[in-house]
C-alpha cells in the first residue's frame, strides 16, 4: 500500500510541475513527456489491475482500495487530457 501512495504522490508532483515551463525548452520537454506517456499509462493500468486483485482477495480494505482506485483513475484521466491539450497547441 505504501508503494501505491508513493506512486500517486510522484505522479501528482510531476504533473503539478509539468505545466510551469514556458518557451522552446518547454516544447522539447513536452515531446519527451509525450514519448513516455504510454509507459506511464501502462503502469497505471497494471497498478489498477493488481489493486483490484488485492481488494478481491481481501488483502486491502474495500473502502480504502476503492479510494486508491479512484485516485489512480483520476491521475490517468488527467494524464490523457493533458496530453490532448498539448497536442492541440
Amino acid at each position: 500500500m505504501k508503494k501505491i501512495k508513493l506512486s500517486i504522490a510522484t505522479l501528482l508532483i510531476s504533473s503539478a510541475s509539468y505545466g510551469q515551463c514556458s518557451g522552446k525548452l518547454c516544447k522539447e520537454n513536452v515531446l519527451l513527456s509525450h514519448c513516455k506517456q504510454q509507459n506511464v499509462i501502462t503502469q497505471l493500468d497494471s497498478m489498477i489491475f493488481y489493486l483490484k486483485l488485492d481488494i478481491k482477495d481481501d488483502l486491502v480494505d474495500e473502502n480504502v482500495g476503492e479510494y486508491y482506485l479512484q485516485s489512480l483513475k483520476d491521475i490517468k484521466f488527467v494524464l490523457r487530457n493533458q496530453t490532448i491539450l498539448i497536442e492541440e497547441e
